[in-house]
């Protein structure tokens, strides 16, 4: 994981959790496999009432937060606020990572020092009536022509969270502290 020798390629990731006990290991896990060195985990509770604080609450290799139930929102920004990584991961608690995902954005943004994020593709893992293996669903995600680019984050689902790695320097830019 992190070590104080490279802080400036740390990637923070944030989950941010809401009763999501049965998932959140297996979230952390994706992350603890990445085949990149330098990162931090955030996790944020945000009220849950199941088992999560007790699953998580002695993991030395997280940063564990409990805070009042107020939203997944609150619970993201809670997360960018403890952040120390250059670059910001978001994942949900049922979220996974592929081994290579942050590295291979990292190394991205690191030889296009004018782009502020990248995003990777997606598999969605769903249920079949007729079987209980997960079936998976693959999205690719395409970046919008540069003169749209805001219409598409306001109006379309270009990507979910977990897809995008960010330069935490362009949210800490417009964020409204």
């Amino acid at each position: 994981m992190y070590t104080l020798e490279h802080p400036r390629q740390l990637v923070s990731v944030i989950i941010p959790t809401y009763n999501y006990g049965h998932f959140v290991l297996s979230t952390i896990d994706s992350v603890n496999k990445q085949d990149y060195p330098y990162i931090e985990i955030i996790v944020i509770d945000d009220g849950s009432t199941d088992n999560t604080q007790e699953i998580l609450g002695s993991l030395p290799t997280i940063i564990y937060v409990r805070q009042e139930n107020q939203g997944l929102s609150a619970a993201r920004n809670h997360g960018i606020n403890l952040a120390k990584g250059k670059y910001l991961q978001f994942l949900d608690a049922d979220d996974l990572l592929g081994q290579s995902s942050i590295r291979k954005r990292v190394e991205y943004l690191e030889k296009n020092l004018y782009k502020n994020a990248v995003i990777c593709r997606s598999t969605f893992f769903y249920n079949s009536i007729l079987s209980e293996n997960p079936l998976l669903r693959i999205h690719e995600w395409y970046q919008p022509e540069s003169n749209s680019i805001d219409l598409a984050l306001y109006y379309f689902n270009i990507a979910p969270p977990h897809a995008f790695l960010i330069r935490k320097s362009v949210i800490d830019e417009f964020s409204l502290k």
